[in-house]
């Protein structure tokens, strides 16, 4: 099957975003020719600290689920769920992106269903009676994001579950004035790679899902705070623009804060006085679930 493109309007941040993937068309097109196995292509990925993450919510899903897989990218966590036997409906405005994910799936033939579009468009898509709706570090490119969670309510089934993994979160003492003055002078700073970019407060991502309808909304603590050695790995190596987006010394001063939460966690008393708090105030990663009822 081919890539079913629906219409949807650009914005800006949209049209700028597809300019930059559409940058790295021939290569990642030779992605396709390449790939031998659909597991060696996403393994960087699930080595990752938010391949770690995204593996630990998808683990708890039951066989042979629906899924809907919002803003996927370079296609691994819809082709990490194909492979767990999910059948999978992909949505991604970008054309290239589509294209990659598409291939690879037809090359291995896996249960995935490539739609080119944004969140916003989620109620053209014909399927309906998901078991889940996944946002992968995706929401927070959408323009509506309180628009899309209300679609993404509307087409999952009785009992069915919206999740937030990895997505960012603005700190307590930062304002999103500062957060866009960063994207446009110093996007290496904040790891901005030319997107569609937003940010939230822990306490907005909680009320975008009370809002859309959700039930019983809950965090979790993100498994990177477990493991500062693979958070620490995967910082030296980003860049952005050809900028590292770390020092070295803020790698330092990162992984002595991550190995301190993490002593902070295997203490319950010391983590009900002091991680809980620090969630609340954004300081600390978490993603995010919530239920249809």
């Amino acid at each position: 099957m081919d890539v079913i493109e629906i219409a949807f309007e650009k914005s800006c941040g949209v049209e700028k975003e597809i300019e930059v993937w559409e940058k790295d068309r021939q290569e990642l097109l030779k992605t396709i020719h390449a790939c031998q196995d659909p597991k060696e292509y996403i393994k960087g990925y699930i080595e990752s600290a938010n391949g770690m993450e995204f593996q630990n919510h998808a683990a708890r899903f039951a066989p042979n689920q629906k899924v809907l897989d919002i803003g996927f990218g370079h296609g691994e966590t819809s082709i990490y769920l194909a492979l767990q036997g999910h059948a999978v409906i992909s949505l991604d405005p970008s054309p290239i992106f589509c294209e990659l994910l598409n291939g690879i799936a037809q090359k291995f033939s896996l249960p995935i269903t490539v739609y080119q579009s944004t969140g916003e468009a989620i109620d053209q898509i014909p399927e309906t009676g998901f078991d889940a709706c996944i946002f992968t570090a995706s929401l927070h490119h959408c323009d509506a994001p309180l628009h899309v969670l209300k679609l993404c309510h509307a087409k999952l089934k009785k009992g069915g579950k919206v999740f937030l993994i990895n997505e960012p979160l603005l700190k307590f003492y930062r304002t999103k004035k500062w957060y866009q003055h960063m994207l446009e002078f110093h996007p290496e700073k904040v790891g901005h790679y030319g997107g569609n970019e937003h940010i939230y407060f822990y306490r907005e991502y909680l009320k975008l899902l009370e809002d859309s309808g959700f039930s019983s909304p809950k965090d979790f603590l993100h498994l990177r705070l477990l493991h500062p050695r693979v958070v620490i790995r995967d910082d030296l190596t980003r860049q952005v623009n050809g900028q590292y987006c770390l020092s070295d010394f803020k790698s330092c001063i990162k992984f002595i804060i991550l190995l301190t939460i993490k002593n902070l966690l295997n203490n319950k008393l010391l983590s009900q006085l002091f991680v809980d708090p620090m969630k609340r105030l954004s300081l600390i990663p978490v993603s995010f679930e919530a239920i249809k009822e």
